[in-house]
């Protein structure tokens, strides 16, 4: 999984495209600062966040002197461990952007910038579970504070009709995952044939639907795993896996631990 944590000085210049699906989010501490997301050209005040798909170009630009940016970037599963609110989730990952404002300080904003960077560059298993659930705190404290942030949807290269086929094959796989849904279920949704949907989705979102179903099902394992004392068997069928060895497997590559090791290991700390 990639996490990056930057904190630039007079930013300027494109933010490289994630290689898959992802959430990138900038955080201005203080200064001014203009950003291109998806050719659409937006002015960012000190305190302001904003929350975007990592696929979407990026390109900081006409910048004060003084500005620090905080720039935050995870991979698909990245994006699950911070556990935004579904509705947040599939509006950045159909291409919305979303735009918030902390009432954090601007020392305060560097502090943590820092402190999680290097944290972030060491720290493995439950020590870096608790630095991506405090990030996910801050963000959704600033959802909070702002009652019903602005949030606008950046179409740059895309059919209108297009997103809203696939908003409506996000929202339905966030309904139905624990069921055992498949990829004709889903396109079905939209409209679509199984292979204009996979199209279309893969162009939108950057992974394939079975990916995005594959990253519900098992970070719903991992909050059960740690939320409850059920078996894991039960857990795996409850997440809406169909195979136990297929949710073993899956569970291994993405937390690097066995279900029972990772609850044994990290349930204590959540």
């Amino acid at each position: 999984m990639k996490q990056e944590i930057c904190v630039y000085g007079a930013p300027a210049g494109q933010v490289a495209l994630a290689p898959h699906g992802g959430i990138r989010w900038l955080w201005l501490s203080h200064g001014a600062l203009e950003v291109q997301i998806g050719g659409t050209l937006h002015a960012l005040s000190p305190g302001e966040m904003v929350l975007c798909s990592a696929l979407q170009p990026c390109i900081m630009g006409n910048t004060g002197d003084d500005a620090a940016c905080l720039h935050f970037e995870t991979s698909l599963q990245g994006a699950f461990e911070l556990r935004l609110p579904p509705v947040w989730r599939e509006h950045v990952f159909s291409r919305g952007v979303i735009f918030l404002r902390s009432g954090d300080p601007c020392h305060r904003i560097r502090e943590l910038a820092g402190r999680w960077q290097a944290e972030l560059g060491c720290f493995q298993g439950a020590e870096r579970e608790l630095v991506l659930d405090e990030i996910s705190v801050v963000i959704r404290r600033a959802m909070l504070t702002c009652g019903h942030p602005q949030a606008r949807l950046v179409r740059a290269g895309h059919d209108p009709r297009q997103m809203r086929r696939v908003m409506r094959m996000l929202e339905y796989m966030g309904r139905a995952y624990r069921d055992p849904i498949a990829v004709d279920d889903v396109a079905r949704v939209a409209g679509l044939h199984r292979a204009t949907a996979m199209t279309q989705f893969k162009k939108v979102v950057g992974v394939s639907i079975n990916q995005y179903l594959t990253a519900l099902r098992i970070h719903e394992a991992r909050k059960l795993l740690l939320t409850s004392a059920a078996p894991v068997t039960e857990i795996a069928y409850a997440s809406g896996f169909s195979s136990l060895s297929r949710f073993y497997d899956v569970f291994s590559r993405t937390f690097g631990e066995k279900p029972q090791s990772y609850r044994r290991i990290c349930g204590a700390h959540v």
